[in-house]
């Protein structure tokens, strides 16, 4: 094996130890577990994109607000709510628990979306 293939073969390695360092983490069991995830959902034109999205618990969920008008993300059975998003503004929640919560925003109600966390 030469110099350079050596070289590259070491790269290779280094990169597939980094993939697997950043995606998955040892829990205090030992086990491998995945790393948490940011879902973004943008606001556009009066419409919640992505309007469902299925996250895990840990997992972040963020708004940004691309409108140049003030949003919200607010829980239908208000467990949550975003407060004023304004334009080029964003928010952020940490996903703590089981839900299936449907959204919307309180200036705008025909703004609808939907987080699901898995278990």
């Amino acid at each position: 094996m030469t110099t350079i293939q050596r070289n590259k073969l070491n790269n290779v390695i280094v990169a597939l130890a980094t993939i697997t360092v950043i995606f998955f983490i040892p829990n205090n069991n030992g086990f491998a577990e995945e790393i948490s995830r940011t879902h973004i959902i943008e606001i556009r034109d009066l419409m919640f994109i992505p309007n469902k999205i299925s996250v895990k618990p840990g997992d972040v969920v963020q708004w940004v607000n691309h409108d140049f008008i003030p949003h919200t993300a607010t829980a239908n059975n208000k467990k949550w709510n975003s407060e004023l998003i304004g334009a080029e503004a964003k928010w952020q929640m940490t996903i703590k628990k089981e839900i299936f919560e449907d959204y919307f925003c309180i200036y705008h109600p025909g703004m609808k979306g939907k987080v699901k966390v898995l278990k």
